[in-house]
């Protein structure tokens, strides 16, 4: 099922998903068929180098310096407790890596859907009917900032994948974009050349992830690039 843009300009750009699968009551994804997980699998990035024991454990596609690997839900649900993909459930599954990373993918997409907002719209919803003094707009006016995830906001950076949407958002503002890499949950995309030089943002960005990040939310200690002209991220 193709998603669904429900609203696309300046200020935001969403793509709602329809699609939603779950296995039948009692069924136990650990030991269920493949075509009864196929569509509950999704995507996410991590860190390579925080991660390289887990990574010889589990099929994972290199990003750069991340890695892309794979995950089930119960039902769907974002409260439900993830179970990481291993290369053990392949086997049992006999099913290929390419298969999982296509259904992955489409999930991730399809299923969880996407959003790119500004940061103040972000914040604004996440603190909806609490007393909130923090005006934004005249940092805005200086650096427009851009929060990248998926509708549920969980395991989110990987929207940075869809490289339409975030190809939108750089013609929208006529700029190569800069990413914040806030943590595996979204990315902060903001117009290159504001002002911030790289290290002072690379510097930025390990003092969050050592302050105020759990380890394991923790994506990158540097910020990417994605230039127009590549259409892609690159760092």
């Amino acid at each position: 099922m193709k998603l669904c843009e429900v609203n696309c300009s300046m200020s935001a750009c969403v793509y709602e998903a329809e699609q939603k699968g779950e296995l039948a009551e009692g069924t136990d994804p650990m030991t269920a068929e493949y075509q009864q997980v196929r569509n509950l699998i999704f995507a996410k990035l991590i860190n390579t180098e925080r991660n390289r024991k887990l990574l010889e454990t589990v099929p994972n596609e290199p990003v750069l310096d991340l890695s892309l690997v794979f995950y089930l839900f119960r039902n769907n649900d974002p409260d439900d407790e993830e179970v990481l993909i291993t290369n053990s459930m392949l086997k049992k599954w006999k099913v290929d890596y390419f298969q999982v990373f296509e259904d992955a993918l489409s999930n991730t997409r399809q299923i969880m859907g996407a959003c790119i907002k500004p940061l103040k719209e972000m914040i604004e919803e996440m603190i909806k009917g609490i007393s909130f003094d923090m005006d934004l707009k005249e940092e805005e006016d200086v650096m427009p900032m851009y929060v990248l995830t998926n509708l549920w906001k969980r395991n989110g950076a990987v929207c940075v994948l869809f490289w339409d949407m975030v190809m939108d958002l750089a013609d929208s503002l006529q700029s190569d974009l800069l990413v914040i890499p806030s943590s595996i949950h979204e990315v902060i995309l903001i117009p290159e050349g504001k002002g911030i030089s790289g290290e002072e943002l690379n510097e930025l960005i390990r003092s969050v992830n050592e302050s105020e990040l759990n380890p394991q939310d923790v994506l990158s200690d540097h910020a990417y690039r994605f230039p127009r002209s590549a259409g892609r991220m690159v760092m």
